[in-house]
């Protein structure tokens, strides 16, 4: 009985990768390239945060010269003044669009 117990935690832990159960990974999609042209060219200890161009509630992060876009919790948009997504009623999207939910 306890080898059946061993096993199953075997075959459960194989299937997390990093605490994330394999095949939930978000595919990460980069953003538009004049925004990565604005990462850095050597990864710092911090990431880089940066507005994306074309969505409000959306940012980029920048990792390995390459800038990935991520969302902001529903009803968040991103403030590039202080880098974290905040209520829109703080931040001032500028062109940025806020898309209809």
């Amino acid at each position: 009985m306890q080898t059946t117990h061993i096993v199953l935690a075997v075959a459960f832990l194989g299937t997390l990768v990093c605490g994330v159960p394999r095949g939930t990974e978000v595919p990460k999609i980069p953003c538009p390239s004049e925004v990565s042209d604005k990462c850095p060219s050597v990864d710092g200890p911090t990431p880089v945060y940066l507005a994306h161009p074309n969505d409000c509630t959306k940012f980029c992060v920048c990792d390995d010269k390459v800038a990935f876009e991520q969302d902001c919790m529903k009803g968040l948009v991103f403030d590039e003044v202080i880098h974290v997504c905040n209520w829109p009623y703080n931040v001032d999207c500028g062109t940025r669009p806020i898309p209809p939910n």
